[in-house]
């Protein structure tokens, strides 16, 4: 996620009003959701090829903390759908919250 989103994501959910622990708790779950639907977008618009690498990618790194990184890094399309699912989600939030 691009600083930019994170604080945008931060004042949305009011993050001044959570301690250490919820912050984290709550963006690690967060980030999981955004990875998930990134992933399932990406395997469903990639070509079969490229989803086999990506699939054998997600299985080698799964238990990385850094998974999103080395995917960005090896399939940039990927980058894209990230950020485009992380602003989709906020524009979601915002409108439910507001």
């Amino acid at each position: 996620m691009t600083t930019e989103i994170q604080k945008n994501l931060a004042d949305l959910f009011h993050f001044s009003e959570m301690t250490e622990d919820e912050k984290k708790i709550f963006l690690a779950d967060l980030g999981g959701l955004i990875l998930e639907s990134s992933v399932l977008r990406f395997m469903t618009e990639s070509d079969e090829s490229t989803g086999e690498h990506f699939a054998r990618m997600l299985e080698a790194y799964a238990d990385k903390d850094d998974l999103h990184v080395i995917l960005t890094n090896t399939f940039p399309m990927f980058n894209a759908i990230l950020e485009e699912e992380t602003e989709a989600f906020r524009e979601d939030a915002l409108k439910v919250l507001s």
